[in-house]
Formats: C-alpha cells, structure tokens, sequence
C-alpha cells in the first residue's frame, strides 16, 4: 500500500507513474486531496488562502481520475471526510 498527502500535481503524477511500477498486481495506493467540487473544500480554500503560512493542493475528482485511470489503475472507492477526499485505486491483476 501506498499513500501520499498534499502534494502538487507534478509531483503527484510522478508518484502515480512511480507507485503503479513498484506496486504489485492488485496492490491499493491511496491518495488524500481536497476536492474543489464540493462545497467545503471551495470554503476551505477560501479560508486558508488568507493566510500565507498555510499552503495546500485542491483538485477535482476529474483531474485526480484523468492521473490514475491513464496510467491504468482502477478506481475503487471514493470517500468525502471533512474536508477532505480519500480515493482509493487498485493496479489490475494482470
């Protein structure tokens, strides 16, 4: 299993290339972001771009998808936790 928080997409992306090589088939990697399609995390953003010691990544679940299912991972579930989305993917089993 692999997991990653808070990271930006760039960097997100090679992770996902990377995890997907060292994963084993039907292995999980997890991802946390904070999706801007639901209305706490666009208050969230709000809130915290006040103040220039905080800084975090938001995302839509198309973009997070787009990264995942390219590489060929398949979406396993996807859940809304306070203000944040945790997505789970699995590399096939081949």
């Amino acid at each position: 299993m692999v997991c990653f928080i808070e990271l930006n997409l760039s960097r997100f992306y090679t992770y996902c290339n990377d995890s997907y090589r060292v994963l084993k088939p039907g292995g999980h990697i997890i991802f946390n972001y904070i999706d801007l399609e639901f209305d706490q995390a666009w208050e969230h953003m709000k809130k915290f771009s006040e103040n220039p010691r905080f800084s975090f990544s938001y995302f839509t679940s198309n973009v997070i998808d787009k990264v995942f299912l390219e590489k060929g991972f398949r979406l396993m579930n996807r859940a809304l936790v306070g203000n944040s989305t945790y997505v789970v993917y699995q590399k096939p089993v081949e």
